[in-house]
């Protein structure tokens, strides 16, 4: 479980609950948006991407799909037309609600 993410030199630094450093995610790769309790989220140009709490590539769903609004939980949410859309890490929408 990810405790806490870190922005250090040309990385992002994920650490447990237990606050031992577990994985690092160069900053290349994207933006940091969110954190969540088993994967972190970025901005990759049109992309949003999941990562695992190992530092992992999980899946990517285009920003066109919304706008960042946060991360919670084992969610994230975008916001488009009115509407909050959640997805999990998969970036599989799990449900969405008017605003």
């Amino acid at each position: 479980m990810i405790s806490n993410v870190i922005s250090r030199g040309s990385a992002y630094h994920v650490y447990d609950m237990s606050g031992k450093e577990i994985a690092f995610i160069p900053n290349s790769v994207g933006e940091l948006l969110g954190v969540c309790i088993d994967f972190v989220i970025l901005q990759n140009g049109g992309l949003f991407v999941t990562f695992d709490e190992f530092g992992k590539r999980v899946a990517s769903i285009p920003t066109i799909q919304g706008s960042f609004k946060n991360a919670t939980g084992s969610t994230f949410n975008l916001v488009k037309n009115g509407l909050i859309t959640s997805y999990n890490k998969q970036c599989q929408k799990i449900g969405s609600k008017s605003i």
